[in-house]
């Protein structure tokens, strides 16, 4: 018998525990283009696990789910704190994955940054003041890399919403990289072109500063307006059997469906990211950003459950 996905997010911690409603089963793959992540093999998997007292029965939903099956189902509602929460515990619990990984990058992209400066400071001519332009050759290869590594970080993150613990070779199994690839870098695209279209208008500050900024600050306000509709589309591109244009349209309807949070939800991650590196000299970014990373694996999962749920 093949036994509920675990879903860590449900896993009690003390005496807390999830309950809910009765609700009906959904026919196979109710959610047309999305695949369930595979069932992990876990004590929690067991059919006893956490079914004291609950009475809510999930429908099918595309992120670790078996068709037929059921699972407990967690409130209608985000729980924005509760998976940022998970979000850091996965990331300690995970570290060599997530935090020596993160290192490793930062080492890298420290270290081509020294090489680079130590450079430019060799090519300075005496004779003049003139500094030799940075070179952006560092920075388009660091871009590039993480373009490149986008789709196994968003997969990790996606795992780490199913189960508790993941392995650098599961990491590395993803079921597609070039979905979230291409979703990723056309994301990426939208974004510099709300920028471009707002900020164009002003000559880029050739003619007045202060008007740029003004410009500068609308166009991040418009970019956090949209992102709820876009934030999980890299994330759903990632299942199996996704599309990236179907993954866009199920990232704008939980989008729409939960706007308000999602909203209050980058402004309060955007000002923990800030104070944290602030206080850290940088050094957070090695525990916050694969802490958040997870958070929105483990929103979108239960973004598609709840917008599931609604439909039936």
């Amino acid at each position: 018998m093949t036994h509920p996905p675990h879903d860590p997010s449900d896993e009690p911690e003390g005496k807390e525990s999830d309950s809910s409603q009765n609700l009906p089963k959904e026919p196979a793959n109710p959610y047309e283009g999305f695949a369930p992540y595979p069932s992990t093999d876990h004590p929690e998997d067991q059919p006893s696990f956490g079914s004291q007292n609950q009475q809510t029965q999930a429908p099918h939903f595309p992120a670790g789910s078996v068709a037929g099956e059921n699972q407990p189902l967690r409130p209608l509602s985000l729980d924005y704190v509760g998976a940022v929460k998970y979000g850091f515990r996965a990331t300690f619990r995970n570290w060599p994955v997530w935090i020596l990984g993160s290192l490793a990058l930062f080492i890298l992209v420290g270290g081509l940054s020294v090489v680079s400066t130590y450079q430019n400071l060799q090519n300075i001519d005496p004779a003049t003041d003139e500094i030799p332009e940075v070179s952006f050759t560092l920075q388009i290869g660091v871009s590039l890399a993480s373009v490149l590594l986008t789709p196994f970080m968003v997969h990790a993150a996606n795992l780490n919403a199913v189960q508790a613990q993941i392995s650098w070779g599961e990491v590395f199994r993803v079921h597609s990289y070039w979905r979230p690839l291409v979703a990723s870098i056309l994301n990426g695209l939208f974004g510099s072109i709300v920028y471009l279209l707002i900020l164009a208008p002003t000559g880029f500050g050739a003619t007045n500063f202060g008007v740029f900024l003004l410009a500068g600050f609308i166009a991040f306000i418009v970019s956090v307006l949209i992102q709820p509709f876009l934030m999980f589309w890299t994330y759903y591109s990632a299942y199996p059997d996704a599309t990236v244009f179907g993954a866009l349209k199920q990232s704008f309807a939980v989008g729409k469906q939960n706007y308000g949070g999602l909203i209050g939800f980058i402004i309060a991650i955007a000002v923990l990211m800030g104070f944290g590196m602030m206080i850290t000299l940088g050094l957070g970014a090695l525990v916050i950003l694969p802490a958040y990373m997870i958070a929105q694996g483990l929103l979108a999962r239960h973004g598609i459950q709840k917008l599931q749920v609604q439909q039936q």
